[in-house]
Protein backbone atom coordinates (compact mmCIF):
# COMPACT_ATOMS: atom_id res chain seq x y z
CA UNK A 1 0.00 0.00 0.00
CA UNK A 2 1.15 3.37 -1.02
CA UNK A 3 0.86 5.93 2.23
CA UNK A 4 1.58 9.33 2.20
CA UNK A 5 1.92 10.58 5.85
CA UNK A 6 1.55 14.75 5.63
CA UNK A 7 3.73 16.09 8.98
CA UNK A 8 3.10 19.46 9.86
CA UNK A 9 6.60 19.48 11.71
CA UNK A 10 8.85 16.79 11.69
CA UNK A 11 12.84 16.00 12.95
CA UNK A 12 15.18 17.97 13.71
CA UNK A 13 12.56 19.65 15.41
CA UNK A 14 12.49 18.36 18.62
CA UNK A 15 8.94 17.47 20.37
CA UNK A 16 6.27 14.48 20.69
CA UNK A 17 4.56 14.98 17.60
CA UNK A 18 7.64 15.31 15.53
CA UNK A 19 8.73 11.58 17.01
CA UNK A 20 5.11 10.40 16.31
CA UNK A 21 5.47 11.24 12.65
CA UNK A 22 9.00 9.75 12.22
CA UNK A 23 7.83 6.49 14.29
CA UNK A 24 4.89 5.83 12.50
CA UNK A 25 6.55 6.46 9.07
CA UNK A 26 9.56 4.05 9.57
CA UNK A 27 7.42 1.68 10.98
CA UNK A 28 4.85 1.39 7.91
CA UNK A 29 7.73 1.23 6.24
CA UNK A 30 8.94 -1.61 7.94
CA UNK A 31 5.65 -3.22 7.97
CA UNK A 32 6.06 -3.15 3.49
CA UNK A 33 3.89 -0.39 2.72
CA UNK A 34 5.46 1.98 0.53
CA UNK A 35 5.78 5.64 2.80
CA UNK A 36 6.50 9.17 1.62
CA UNK A 37 6.80 12.19 4.32
CA UNK A 38 5.71 15.94 3.58
CA UNK A 39 6.59 18.10 6.02
CA UNK A 40 7.40 21.51 6.10
CA UNK A 41 10.64 21.16 8.65
CA UNK A 42 13.53 21.91 7.06
CA UNK A 43 16.75 19.67 7.88
CA UNK A 44 18.92 16.90 6.60
CA UNK A 45 17.77 13.74 5.20
CA UNK A 46 17.01 10.99 7.69
CA UNK A 47 19.87 7.95 6.62
CA UNK A 48 18.49 4.59 6.82
CA UNK A 49 14.87 5.11 7.18
CA UNK A 50 12.10 2.78 5.99
CA UNK A 51 10.85 5.57 4.01
CA UNK A 52 10.91 8.78 1.94
CA UNK A 53 11.21 12.07 2.65
CA UNK A 54 10.09 14.99 1.40
CA UNK A 55 10.58 18.33 2.33
CA UNK A 56 9.35 21.86 1.78
CA UNK A 57 7.74 20.53 -1.19
CA UNK A 58 5.92 22.41 -4.00
CA UNK A 59 2.12 22.58 -4.55
CA UNK A 60 3.09 20.26 -7.93
CA UNK A 61 5.40 17.73 -6.04
CA UNK A 62 3.24 17.46 -2.80
CA UNK A 63 -0.36 17.21 -5.67
CA UNK A 64 1.95 14.48 -7.16
CA UNK A 65 2.91 12.21 -4.17
CA UNK A 66 -0.56 12.59 -2.82
CA UNK A 67 -2.42 11.16 -6.23
CA UNK A 68 -0.29 8.45 -6.67
CA UNK A 69 -1.28 7.36 -3.05
CA UNK A 70 -3.63 4.74 -1.91
CA UNK A 71 -4.53 6.68 1.37
CA UNK A 72 -2.99 9.97 3.57
CA UNK A 73 -2.85 10.34 6.88
CA UNK A 74 -2.17 14.09 8.33
CA UNK A 75 -0.84 14.74 11.26
CA UNK A 76 -2.63 17.74 12.73
CA UNK A 77 -4.43 19.70 10.65
CA UNK A 78 -1.68 21.43 8.51
CA UNK A 79 -3.39 24.52 6.31
CA UNK A 80 0.30 24.73 4.06
CA UNK A 81 0.05 21.24 3.13
CA UNK A 82 -4.40 21.01 2.87
CA UNK A 83 -4.10 22.29 -0.59
CA UNK A 84 -2.68 19.41 -2.80
CA UNK A 85 -3.88 16.77 -0.18
CA UNK A 86 -8.15 18.21 -0.90
CA UNK A 87 -7.06 18.52 -5.06
CA UNK A 88 -5.69 15.09 -4.93
CA UNK A 89 -9.02 13.61 -3.97
CA UNK A 90 -7.18 10.29 -1.91
CA UNK A 91 -9.18 9.79 0.87
CA UNK A 92 -7.37 10.89 4.08
CA UNK A 93 -7.25 10.57 7.93
CA UNK A 94 -6.20 13.35 10.70
CA UNK A 95 -4.60 12.17 13.79
CA UNK A 96 -5.27 14.45 16.43
CA UNK A 97 -2.64 15.43 18.40
CA UNK A 98 -4.25 18.46 20.19
CA UNK A 99 -7.48 19.20 21.44
CA UNK A 100 -9.95 19.65 18.44
CA UNK A 101 -10.59 23.42 17.65
CA UNK A 102 -14.36 22.63 18.69
CA UNK A 103 -13.44 21.74 22.14
CA UNK A 104 -12.35 24.99 23.11
CA UNK A 105 -15.84 26.53 23.92
CA UNK A 106 -14.66 29.71 25.58
CA UNK A 107 -11.51 30.26 23.03
CA UNK A 108 -12.54 33.28 20.18
CA UNK A 109 -11.31 31.20 17.26
CA UNK A 110 -9.93 32.77 14.21
CA UNK A 111 -9.98 32.09 10.53
CA UNK A 112 -7.50 29.64 9.89
CA UNK A 113 -9.23 27.69 12.93
CA UNK A 114 -12.82 27.72 11.21
CA UNK A 115 -11.28 26.69 8.20
CA UNK A 116 -9.65 23.92 10.31
CA UNK A 117 -12.73 22.90 11.91
CA UNK A 118 -14.66 22.25 8.67
CA UNK A 119 -12.03 20.38 7.21
CA UNK A 120 -12.50 18.17 10.27
CA UNK A 121 -16.22 18.10 9.95
CA UNK A 122 -16.62 17.55 6.31
CA UNK A 123 -13.62 16.67 4.65
CA UNK A 124 -11.65 14.05 6.45
CA UNK A 125 -12.26 10.62 5.37
CA UNK A 126 -11.54 9.27 9.54
CA UNK A 127 -10.75 11.40 12.79
CA UNK A 128 -8.32 9.56 14.92
CA UNK A 129 -7.68 10.89 18.61
CA UNK A 130 -4.21 10.19 20.23
CA UNK A 131 -6.28 9.38 22.97
CA UNK A 132 -9.63 8.85 24.40
CA UNK A 133 -9.63 12.21 26.15
CA UNK A 134 -8.76 13.40 22.74
CA UNK A 135 -11.25 11.67 20.60
CA UNK A 136 -14.38 12.19 22.78
CA UNK A 137 -13.54 16.02 21.68
CA UNK A 138 -14.10 15.13 17.95
CA UNK A 139 -17.06 15.72 15.81
CA UNK A 140 -18.82 12.73 14.55
CA UNK A 141 -19.47 9.51 15.32
CA UNK A 142 -18.66 6.47 13.08
CA UNK A 143 -16.32 8.58 11.46
CA UNK A 144 -13.46 8.60 14.41
CA UNK A 145 -11.76 6.24 17.16
CA UNK A 146 -8.77 6.18 18.45
CA UNK A 147 -5.18 5.52 17.56
CA UNK A 148 -2.96 5.50 20.57
CA UNK A 149 0.35 7.02 20.52
CA UNK A 150 3.75 5.05 20.11
CA UNK A 151 7.04 4.82 21.60
CA UNK A 152 9.93 3.10 20.13
CA UNK A 153 11.06 -0.21 21.74
CA UNK A 154 14.55 -0.26 20.02
CA UNK A 155 15.55 3.03 21.73
CA UNK A 156 13.18 2.97 24.65
CA UNK A 157 13.89 -0.40 26.95
CA UNK A 158 15.15 -1.49 30.12
CA UNK A 159 18.84 -0.26 30.50
CA UNK A 160 20.89 -3.33 32.44
CA UNK A 161 23.84 -2.70 34.61
CA UNK A 162 22.03 0.57 35.27
CA UNK A 163 21.81 0.95 39.56
CA UNK A 164 18.59 2.33 40.00
CA UNK A 165 19.39 4.06 42.49
CA UNK A 166 17.73 7.81 42.09
CA UNK A 167 14.35 8.93 43.07
CA UNK A 168 12.38 10.94 41.28
CA UNK A 169 12.95 11.90 37.67
CA UNK A 170 11.09 14.65 35.53
CA UNK A 171 11.52 14.88 31.46
CA UNK A 172 10.39 17.23 29.76
CA UNK A 173 10.17 21.00 28.41
CA UNK A 174 11.03 23.78 31.37
CA UNK A 175 7.72 25.90 30.80
CA UNK A 176 4.72 27.06 33.10
CA UNK A 177 2.56 23.71 31.72
CA UNK A 178 4.77 20.99 32.37
CA UNK A 179 3.78 21.78 36.17
CA UNK A 180 7.61 21.32 37.35
CA UNK A 181 7.02 23.94 40.13
CA UNK A 182 4.42 21.49 41.59
CA UNK A 183 7.04 18.31 42.22
CA UNK A 184 9.02 21.41 43.42
CA UNK A 185 6.47 22.41 45.89
CA UNK A 186 5.79 18.91 46.81
CA UNK A 187 9.09 17.90 47.72
CA UNK A 188 9.18 20.87 50.30
CA UNK A 189 6.36 18.62 52.18
CA UNK A 190 7.57 16.14 55.03
CA UNK A 191 6.10 12.85 52.82
CA UNK A 192 8.90 13.80 50.36
CA UNK A 193 11.63 15.12 52.75
CA UNK A 194 14.14 12.80 51.57
CA UNK A 195 13.36 12.56 47.92
CA UNK A 196 16.11 13.50 45.24
CA UNK A 197 14.67 15.13 41.98
CA UNK A 198 16.32 14.84 38.85
CA UNK A 199 15.09 17.52 36.14
CA UNK A 200 15.56 16.45 32.17
CA UNK A 201 14.95 19.22 30.16
CA UNK A 202 15.59 22.97 29.06
CA UNK A 203 13.24 26.01 28.56
CA UNK A 204 11.99 29.30 29.39
CA UNK A 205 11.53 28.61 33.04
CA UNK A 206 14.56 27.17 33.93
CA UNK A 207 16.05 30.11 35.96
CA UNK A 208 12.63 30.41 38.22
CA UNK A 209 12.93 26.90 38.50
CA UNK A 210 16.16 26.88 40.13
CA UNK A 211 15.54 29.95 41.95
CA UNK A 212 12.51 28.57 43.68
CA UNK A 213 14.40 25.25 44.42
CA UNK A 214 17.00 27.30 46.13
CA UNK A 215 14.23 29.21 47.90
CA UNK A 216 12.25 26.01 48.79
CA UNK A 217 15.67 24.76 50.13
CA UNK A 218 15.99 21.97 47.86
CA UNK A 219 19.36 22.86 46.17
CA UNK A 220 21.39 20.06 47.41
CA UNK A 221 18.06 17.37 46.44
CA UNK A 222 17.50 18.57 42.76
CA UNK A 223 19.44 18.67 40.00
CA UNK A 224 18.83 20.23 36.30
CA UNK A 225 20.78 17.97 33.73
CA UNK A 226 19.90 20.24 30.61
CA UNK A 227 18.11 18.15 27.47
CA UNK A 228 18.85 14.78 27.04
CA UNK A 229 18.06 11.90 24.27
CA UNK A 230 18.60 8.70 23.02
CA UNK A 231 20.71 6.17 24.98
CA UNK A 232 21.74 8.78 27.18
CA UNK A 233 17.87 9.67 28.36
CA UNK A 234 17.36 6.11 28.28
CA UNK A 235 19.72 5.58 30.76
CA UNK A 236 18.66 8.09 33.09
CA UNK A 237 15.13 6.56 32.95
CA UNK A 238 17.30 3.53 33.94
CA UNK A 239 18.81 5.05 36.65
CA UNK A 240 15.46 6.32 38.40
CA UNK A 241 12.78 4.41 40.30
CA UNK A 242 10.03 7.34 39.57
CA UNK A 243 8.89 9.03 36.59
CA UNK A 244 6.74 11.95 37.98
CA UNK A 245 4.13 13.55 34.42
CA UNK A 246 2.94 16.56 37.06
CA UNK A 247 1.34 18.12 33.96
CA UNK A 248 -0.98 21.55 35.00
CA UNK A 249 -2.74 21.52 31.39
CA UNK A 250 -4.70 18.42 30.08
CA UNK A 251 -1.81 16.60 28.10
CA UNK A 252 -3.40 15.49 24.98
CA UNK A 253 -1.44 11.67 25.48
CA UNK A 254 2.21 12.27 27.43
CA UNK A 255 4.61 9.89 25.13
CA UNK A 256 7.05 10.28 28.34
CA UNK A 257 5.27 7.96 30.11
CA UNK A 258 5.15 5.58 28.05
CA UNK A 259 8.75 5.91 27.59
CA UNK A 260 9.38 5.54 31.50
CA UNK A 261 7.45 2.66 31.71
CA UNK A 262 9.36 0.99 28.73
CA UNK A 263 12.46 1.40 30.59
CA UNK A 264 11.10 0.16 34.28
CA UNK A 265 10.09 3.60 36.15
CA UNK A 266 6.73 3.71 38.16
CA UNK A 267 5.19 6.52 37.00
CA UNK A 268 3.48 9.08 38.43
CA UNK A 269 1.00 11.27 36.57
CA UNK A 270 -1.54 14.26 36.77
CA UNK A 271 -4.99 12.60 36.82
CA UNK A 272 -6.08 14.70 33.49
CA UNK A 273 -6.38 14.91 29.64
CA UNK A 274 -4.74 11.84 28.33
CA UNK A 275 -2.14 10.76 31.07
CA UNK A 276 -4.17 8.22 33.30
CA UNK A 277 -4.84 6.13 29.69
Amino acid sequence: MKIVICATTFPPALGGLENVAEMTADALGRGGDAVTVLTRTAGPEMPERAYRLVRSPSFFSALRECRTADAAVMVNVGLKILSPLLASRTPFAIWHQTLHIGAHADRRTTLPDRIKDQVVRRLATRNLGCSDYVTATLPGSRTKSTVANPYDPARMFEEPGVTRDGDLVFVGRLVSDKGVDVILRAMALPPLAFARLTIVGQGPERSSLGALAAELGLADRVRFVGARTGAELRRTFAAHRVLVVPSVWEEPFGIVALEGLACGCEVVVARSGGLPE
